[in-house]
């Protein structure tokens, strides 16, 4: 049994000096023998693992790119200007150099993935070593946009803006519905069914392009509606911006409640994202409302009879949830809070909901078993809330600025479960710490 960190993992850490910062590794505790031993080498192999899945996921669902599709920019007519014609080519080499510049960042950030996969699976790191990896920061350092990309993106608009001056209305309408329409379909082989969801895309750039073509009839209702919604109580921004979508969806004709659903979510996420860029402050204000797991223990949340035991419902909270047990959902909650959007950010809760009743089916060896009472799930997602960096603050702004309604069962009971959650941890969880 291999107690020392072998070269080829020093080795690998000098090539890979960028992810060095969101892997730490711990040794193993010289006090701990026998049986005790065994059961913790198992829980470090167990991490490794749950570790691998998830990076696959990842890898498989976010780090995902396709080529521009170059038809959805109307060519100019045969006797169009000079310039009309040069900006049309313009553009054209613009979206081709986004995607080159996204293309390498992603490849990068797979093989990044692939690293880190082969070294967990290899046996560069003994067993009796544990391995803590950052993934939210992990996730955020891969995901993000070369300034390049940025800065073409500013120079595509600029450029597009221009272009759209050399193009009849009517004929722009008619092409953006048809970009539209095509990009609604793109999104529907994506949809989760069971939660009418899918992960953002490329369709967020397309329908961020349809929005700020100038020759829409709805462009300057988008425009206006970010330059002043800072000036509207927050209760009142998601419903101005279903007033919005009321106008959007008569213009561009959406007859289906399926393109009404996909539409809605890609306006939500093009709209929270420009707003959160404007004025963060307005949905995450700068006021410190975490509260510090180790200041409860689990009777303050489970009652006798749950799935933890008399020793264990003494325990401080943080003791119990903050373990390799329920690493998964506490990350994704930690990974809803990264989101922009009520939207997504709801859809992470709702997974971390399902993983806990998963966790909490398999300790209660209630396998056969698909549905959790609500009464015996609401204890452990609370102990998972309050392992998170800031649980409060991410419900606050769900419940602001989510939908009231449009949203899908699982998600509105997602919202449901969040209104509970804080409202607990508010009151009766408050109340304990004035004691």
């Amino acid at each position: 049994m291999g107690s020392w960190l072998s070269p080829d993992f020093y080795v690998w850490l000098t090539n890979h000096s960028e992810l060095v910062p969101f892997i730490q590794v711990e040794s193993f505790p010289a006090t701990v023998k026998g049986n005790e031993k065994n059961k913790i080498i198992k829980k470090y192999k167990q991490n490794k693992e749950l570790y691998v899945e998830q990076l696959a996921q990842f890898s498989s669902e976010q780090l995902v790119l396709s080529e521009p599709d170059l038809s959805d920019t109307q060519k100019p007519e045969f006797d169009s200007a000079k310039r009309a014609v040069w900006l049309y080519h313009f553009i054209c080499y613009i979206r081709w150099e986004i995607y080159n510049l996204q293309l390498t960042a992603f490849n990068k950030s797979l093989e990044s993935c692939s690293s880190i996969i082969t070294l967990l699976t290899s046996n560069d790191i003994p067993e009796t070593f544990n391995v803590i990896i950052d993934l939210p920061s992990l996730y955020v350092y891969l995901l993000r946009e070369d300034t390049k990309v940025t800065s073409l993106r500013w120079k595509f608009q600029f450029t597009a803006n221009e272009y759209s001056r050399f193009i009849s209305v009517p004929a722009a309408l008619s092409k953006l519905k048809q970009i539209l329409y095509n990009t609604l379909e793109f999104c529907k082989n994506q949809i989760d069914k069971n939660s009418s969801y899918f992960y953002p895309n490329n369709a967020d750039q397309r329908f961020q392009q349809i929005l700020l073509t100038k020759n829409s009839p709805v462009y300057q209702d988008f425009v206006d509606f970010i330059n002043t919604f800072s000036t509207k109580p927050k209760n009142l921004y998601t419903p101005s911006l279903l007033q919005f979508f009321q106008k959007f969806a008569k213009v561009y004709e959406l007859n289906t409640m399926e393109y009404v659903s996909i539409a809605m979510t890609l306006l939500m996420r093009s709209a929270f994202s420009y707003s959160y860029e404007k004025d963060p402050e307005y949905f995450y204000p700068k006021i410190d409302l975490r509260m510090d797991p180790r200041k409860f223990v689990c009777s303050d949340i489970c009652t006798e009879g749950s799935f933890l035991t008399p020793e264990d419902l003494a325990k401080p909270v943080l003791d119990v949830f903050f373990t390799d047990d329920f690493r998964s959902p506490v990350l994704h909650i930690e990974f809803a809070a990264l989101y922009v959007n009520p939207i997504d950010a709801l859809f992470e809760i709702h997974e971390a909901i399902k993983v806990t009743q998963r966790i909490i089916l398999t300790k209660l060896k209630r396998e056969n078993c698909k549905v959790l009472a609500f009464e015996e799930l609401f204890g452990p997602l609370a102990g998972v809330a309050l392992c998170t960096t800031d649980f409060l603050s991410l419900g606050h702004y769900v419940i602001n600025f989510a939908p009231a309604t449009e949203l899908s069962p699982d998600l509105d009971y997602t919202l449901a479960t969040v209104k509970a959650l804080i409202k607990f941890m508010e009151t009766d969880l408050s109340k304990k710490l004035l004691k």
